[in-house]
């Protein structure tokens, strides 16, 4: 009789032989998908001279009616972030050399002036200047360091072709 209890208690637990309860198979948990949160841009290309940059995503470039004068404001309240002046002659800016940047755009050398407002003398504006490859024509580029980082004048030069 111990037997029988024991070889049942045994059957009982190791399930006898029967073939295991199989659970319905689960559906994968579906994550909600997210897009990447990459920086978008949008390319400038000046009407005239036909070099090209990136600028970000929500700015707008106004040109003016000779297309040498561009200024980049915010698509949605009109802020004005960056002024660029195509013309012959830009001078460079009288500066100490620690205020002074040399650097290349897409080969060509130029000058990235870390300049104050001329007329608040408070303001911090870095100003790009460089000629034109086989021209005569010089490009001024100033951004106020406050709008630095809607629109990085570093990341311009990065990204800049003739």
């Amino acid at each position: 009789m111990k037997k029988l209890i024991v070889a049942s208690l045994l059957i009982v637990l190791t399930g006898g032989g029967c073939a295991p309860i199989s659970k319905p198979p689960q559906q994968p948990t579906q994550l909600p998908l997210k897009p990447l949160a990459l920086p978008a841009k949008n390319v400038f290309v000046h009407p005239k001279f036909k070099f090209h940059f990136e600028i970000p995503a929500g700015v707008l470039a106004q040109i003016d009616k000779n297309g040498s004068g561009v200024k980049f404001v915010d698509a949605v309240d009109g802020v004005e972030y960056a002024t660029l002046t195509v013309q012959a002659g830009i001078p460079g800016i009288a500066l100490p050399d620690n205020k002074i940047e040399f650097i290349k755009l897409n080969g060509m050398a130029g000058h990235l002036f870390h300049d104050t407002d001329a007329k608040t003398g408070t303001q911090q504006i870095d100003k790009l200047i460089v000629d034109m490859p086989k021209s005569v024509e010089t490009i001024y580029l100033a951004v106020p360091v406050e709008f630095g980082p809607k629109f990085n004048i570093k990341d311009v030069i990065k990204t800049w072709k003739w």
